[in-house]
């Protein structure tokens, strides 16, 4: 299990590095380290996840993180779906916080799988499979923020049409300011998921389909498999000459992963 692990990790950080890495040559080395770590771990994922564990549930957690930064390489939705099963099935979804060591290690877990299901569902339109976390509502953690904007989200597709849309605009711009106090290596993910709940609950609204382009130029954040259907309806909307970049540029870009 530790080395699945490993080699997950070395996989997730080298697609990280790609979005860096300026040369061709540092390029075609980490897609390379890539790819070779994902396959040593596919060949250990059996092995890894045999039963409803705790360490099964974080293997199929890691590979559904993978799943969505290198999309060939997995099905994301299989994999999600196994997670929130797993999370279901070890009662992650009924623990209450504590502040017991393993009490917070589900609390973490279960918190990405509801993140990862939940950018999942709103690419599919359809309802969340997990009930939402115990969250603090002036927490400045980044995961509680990304928490936050998803069930938004989430509240706005299961009640769509029978829901106060300003009233969930006002909750996420109270995100904002606590975004702002994030450090800047964490801040550009969150923004974004900020934002693209906005462009969600609000279809015409410009100003968040510019901010969110313009998030999704800069160095630090971090790009999905599903980035691309949200720069795509950003761009339709915002149109070239109000922006600052251009949309086929950040398409493009994307196109490379």
């Amino acid at each position: 299990m530790q080395r699945f692990m490993l080699e997950m990790v070395y996989s997730v950080a080298s697609h990280r590095v790609l979005d860096e890495s300026p040369n061709h040559e540092g390029m075609s080395y980490y897609q390379m380290l890539a790819d070779a770590s994902h396959r040593r771990g596919l060949m250990i994922f059996d092995k890894a996840a045999t039963d409803i564990s705790m360490h099964t549930l974080e293997t199929v957690t890691l590979a559904a993180l993978h799943s969505l930064l290198s999309p060939q390489t997995g099905n994301i939705g299989q994999l999600i779906g196994l997670a929130a099963r797993l999370a279901i099935d070890l009662g992650a979804v009924d623990k209450p916080n504590n502040n017991s060591k393993e009490g917070s290690k589900i609390d973490q877990i279960y918190k990405s799988i509801y993140c990862l299901e939940n950018q999942y569902a709103t690419a599919l339109d359809r309802p969340g499979l997990l009930p939402q976390p115990v969250i603090d509502p002036e927490s400045r953690i980044p995961q509680d923020v990304l928490c936050a904007a998803y069930r938004i989200q989430a509240c706005f597709r299961s009640q769509r049409g029978n829901v106060d849309a300003t009233s969930l605009v006002q909750e996420l711009d109270g995100y904002v300011s606590i975004i702002e106090q994030m450090p800047i290596q964490s801040r550009h993910n969150v923004t974004a998921a900020v934002y693209e709940t906005r462009l969600l609950i609000q279809s015409d609204d410009e100003q968040s389909a510019i901010c969110l382009l313009e998030i999704y130029s800069q160095k630090f954040y971090i790009r999905t498999a599903l980035s691309p259907s949200w720069a795509y309806r950003a761009g339709l909307l915002s149109g070239l000459r109000k922006l600052s970049i251009v949309p086929g540029a950040v398409l493009a870009e994307m196109a490379k992963r």
